[in-house]
């Protein structure tokens, strides 16, 4: 496993880290907890210690199960997880006001079977909540040692800097892959390696797309969110082509399946810190695993880099 330190924090993690999302049992369709558990151990013994999740996965679901995995090995393990969401009459919306927010972290704490929170990330802008109003709550909550280090998940370049100025940030956290590089075009990683700061990179593999199965929007049924997802729209199918072909090329040049490749291309980005796989079971974490301790061949990483340039500004999600 490779290993970087997260921003000017002391957190040394892992450069895969597990996305909890599929354990939340709500976005990515059904899931055993019993196999989550059991892959959150495989991450372990294979040296994944950054677990990524959030209050709003599952409604708190995804934060349990990890709870229950960690037991008896948390000294083992970076968790960071996400506040500020809430469902209000069936939509799910930004909170950031400092009441809801000490609810949504003493939450958070207590399904995670934890004292303290490594890093506590604010999922998304609130526009109706100054910076200044929440940082002081954060601050209170690093001083009483219930979080270690604060990021910022979906915020803005111009908001991160807004933040990072009234409370430095450890991370942000956005979406990144090769058929959605719009933070490049948004100046993210010039912000990050000014301020250091580190990346966290979600969405790495296109939610699945970039794996190589052949999945249609109709593969998805009940919650799994990603039947609306233009990454399996039969409108993007064009477009995607193209990365489609040169990920393939530069998967058999290195003797690599496309999603180790599609993580390879992320991890030799310098501004990229750890990339978030979501894992569903075993094989999955093997699989990201090794993607690391090796490099993309120049020309290969060129390539990838020159067909998907149109996805900086017409990004999928």
């Amino acid at each position: 496993m490779e290993y970087i330190k997260l921003g000017h924090s002391d957190l040394k993690v892992s450069r895969i880290c597990f996305g909890c999302a599929p354990m939340g049992g709500y976005d990515y369709g059904d899931v055993d907890d019993g196999e989550s558990i059991h892959s959150v151990l495989c991450a372990l013994d294979n040296g994944v210690n950054f677990f990524d999740t959030a209050a709003i996965y599952g409604f708190g679901h995804a934060e349990s199960v990890l709870g229950r995995a960690l037991s008896g090995r948390r000294g083992s393990a970076i968790i960071a997880t996400k506040g500020g969401l809430r469902k209000a009459a069936n939509k799910i919306i930004p909170d950031l006001s400092p009441e809801f927010l000490r609810s949504d972290l003493e939450s958070s704490l207590r399904r995670l079977g934890t004292d303290c929170i490594d890093l506590y990330q604010l999922h998304y802008l609130d526009p109706d909540v100054p910076a200044e109003k929440y940082a002081v709550l954060l601050n209170d909550f690093l001083c009483q040692g219930k979080i270690r280090f604060v990021g910022l998940s979906n915020f803005s370049k111009e908001s991160s800097l807004i933040v990072n100025e009234v409370l430095p940030v450890a991370c942000v956290q956005l979406p990144y892959n090769l058929l959605q590089r719009s933070l490049e075009s948004r100046g993210i990683p010039d912000f990050c390696v000014d301020k250091h700061v580190g990346l966290i990179t979600y969405s790495s593999l296109a939610r699945g797309y970039l794996t190589g199965k052949k999945y249609t929007r109709e593969d998805f049924k009940g919650s799994d969110t990603r039947a609306r997802s233009s990454y399996f729209s039969a409108d993007s199918e064009t477009v995607r082509l193209p990365v489609t072909a040169a990920l393939n090329e530069a998967a058999a040049m290195h003797s690599k399946t496309q999603a180790q490749t599609a993580l390879r291309w992320l991890l030799d980005k310098p501004f990229v810190s750890s990339v978030i796989v979501g894992i569903k079971g075993d094989a999955q974490i093997l699989e990201a695993v090794n993607s690391c301790h090796w490099n993309l061949d120049p020309k290969a990483s060129r390539t990838l880099d020159a067909v998907s340039q149109p996805f900086m500004e017409n990004p999928l999600y």
